[in-house]
């Protein structure tokens, strides 16, 4: 993991899930390793969240309420202000259907439920070191 991101605490992680015990253990992972993170519970929250701050990384869920992982991808591509975000998809959807929709819709990573904590840490820190041209904050 990118220890500079990871003890900078101004490194801010959005975590997009509504099953509430995923998405506590996430925020809490992302905390514990020295990350910002706020969690909210479905897409139509994640537009407004991210318009209000731009995150340095988006966790999201495939299956959220209201507007899916998948159209939320899409919106974070698609906008000039959130060019460049990393966006790592935590999902229990395993198909290869489901796979290849969340690439074409511009996840940068996948990483499957359930997940090894040290995993998706890692995941998420080589992500974060990766250089990356990013959009207005």
């Amino acid at each position: 993991m990118s220890d500079a991101a990871a003890t900078d605490p101004s490194t801010y992680v959005l975590v997009v899930e509504d099953d509430t015990e995923t998405s506590k253990l996430l925020v809490t992972l992302f905390r514990k390793a020295g990350y910002e993170a706020r969690g909210v519970d479905d897409g139509t929250t994640a537009m407004t969240a991210l318009d209000e701050r731009r995150p340095d990384l988006l966790c999201v869920d495939l299956g959220l309420p209201l507007v899916s992982g998948f159209e939320l991808v899409n919106y974070v591509r698609s906008n000039p202000k959130l060019k460049g975000l990393p966006v790592l998809v935590v999902t229990a959807r395993t198909t290869l259907e489901d796979a290849t929709h969340a690439q074409e819709a511009g996840a940068d990573v996948i990483v499957y439920k359930p997940f090894k904590r040290r995993h998706l840490l890692d995941t998420a820190g080589e992500l974060l070191a990766r250089p990356r041209k990013t959009g207005s904050r």
